[in-house]
């Protein structure tokens, strides 16, 4: 039925995102939630990988260019700091992530779909 098919789209979505986000392909899991919520836009689940996957792409982004703009001014001890910290900051979101209570999408899912 139309439902068992929604359901079934917007696991995959969600498992294809959490596994996006374990290989640091990070606009690739945004992109594979956006689909997730646009499919139960209630579903908690789905908003929290969304807002998750958001901010890992744009925390990564904004670090890059700090990396990238201290190599450019010559400052390679900035560059590293903010390296190192880049590399932490994914190494958390990957445990995170890791965490199946952080992405878990609940029983409501298909209520809301």
């Amino acid at each position: 039925t139309e439902l068992l098919g929604k359901s079934r789209k917007f696991q995959h979505c969600i498992n294809a995102g959490i596994r996006a986000l374990q290989d640091h392909e990070w606009s690739l899991a945004a992109s594979h939630f956006q689909d997730a919520h646009q499919i139960a836009p209630s579903s908690p689940g789905a908003k929290r990988a969304l807002f998750l996957a958001m901010e890992v792409k744009n925390t990564v982004t904004q670090s890059r260019g700090n990396i990238d703009r201290a190599i450019s001014e010559g400052d390679r001890e900035k560059a590293l700091a903010y390296a190192d910290a880049l590399d932490n900051y994914v190494e958390r979101i990957h445990a995170q992530v890791l965490d199946a209570d952080l992405l878990a999408v609940d029983g409501q899912q298909e209520s809301s779909l």
